[in-house]
């Protein structure tokens, strides 16, 4: 009796001894410094394999741009906080043809008549101005001579994605002349333009797809604004400190990690445990002034989301 007690210790003593080696394994593998994408996938089971397989057919489908018939570029609309947050709209996919047009603003026409956003605009072509969205009316924030609020659009061009989000720029013509190409992305922001920094992540294309468990996760924020608004002097991209960045869940939403950036502007994030191979994205997180007469202003816009894949 006693010798088959002592075996039952002993074979759950070892199996949990091997447990521990083959999870130990494994993040040494996930977190060794030559590590590559195809590692981690030699640690995923059949079923996890299929499930990361799908996973990224999603994002392929997600990312795609190149389908039959006209070009398709993405839209976002991020508002100021009027207590209901301030994005209007996040990565929308429109389709553009001969019927709609190609600017900057047919693209927001477009996603504004979609999803049953109001919009309102004042002039054609070149001297469109766009006064309205969603109920946000240019002006909201009194102007003086400090400060002037209103919205503003920005376009990072296909061919610089991944690679250089720093050139996801403040076209210097109007929207209404401004012609897309497909797969660029069209960022709408209620700007404060002294104050509100415009965020990128700038080492986008630096972020993996596949993640494990435990591993880190550098991202790097700078932010553009405007230093007056007697010259209009665009100042160059520089590295925000204090900036969160999040980590969330695809399906839901729900936040699993989040870092605060350095005075260099880097964030680190550490990868949570899943039960399953998860989809998800890092951002920038929004955030808006507190307090003072433009207390609901963008303080800071999210960036572009990045999708990635948590395997373990």
């Amino acid at each position: 009796m006693k010798n088959s007690l002592f075996a039952k210790k002993l074979f759950a003593v070892l199996l949990a001894f091997a447990l521990i080696m083959t999870i130990t394994g494994n993040l040494a593998i996930a977190n060794s410094s030559g590590a590559t994408q195809e590692n981690l996938l030699q640690i995923l089971d059949e079923k996890e394999l299929q499930q990361v397989q799908e996973l990224r057919k999603a994002i392929e489908v997600e990312e795609s741009v190149r389908c039959t018939g006209g070009i398709w570029v993405t839209v976002r609309i991020l508002g100021y906080d009027d207590g209901d947050g301030g994005v209007i709209l996040n990565n929308y996919k429109v389709k553009l043809t001969d019927n709609t047009g190609y600017t900057a603003l047919d693209a927001l026409e477009e996603a504004c008549q979609h999803n049953n956003i109001s919009l309102t605009v004042s002039g054609s072509g070149e001297f469109a101005y766009v006064t309205e969205i969603g109920g946000q009316q240019a002006g909201y924030f009194q102007p003086n001579n400090l400060y002037y609020s209103g919205w503003m659009y920005r376009v990072w061009p296909a061919e610089d994605q991944p690679e250089t989000p720093q050139n996801d720029e403040l076209p210097s013509v109007g929207a209404g002349t401004y012609t897309l190409e497909s797969g660029d992305k069209v960022t709408w922001y209620y700007a404060i333009p002294t104050e509100t920094w415009y965020t990128i992540m700038s080492n986008y294309k630096d972020i993996k797809l596949l993640y494990f468990r435990g591993q880190t996760i550098n991202v790097n924020v700078k932010g553009q604004k405007y230093e007056d608004l007697w010259t209009w002097n665009l100042l160059p991209f520089a590295e925000l400190s204090g900036v969160e960045v999040t980590l969330n869940r695809a399906s839901d939403g729900a936040e699993l990690a989040s870092a605060e950036t350095d005075d260099s502007g880097n964030a680190i994030i550490i990868v949570p445990r899943v039960r399953i191979p998860t989809l998800c994205y890092i951002s920038v997180k929004e955030k808006y002034f507190g307090s003072g007469n433009i207390s609901g202003g963008i303080e800071q816009t999210a960036s572009w989301r990045k999708p990635i894949i948590i395997v373990h």
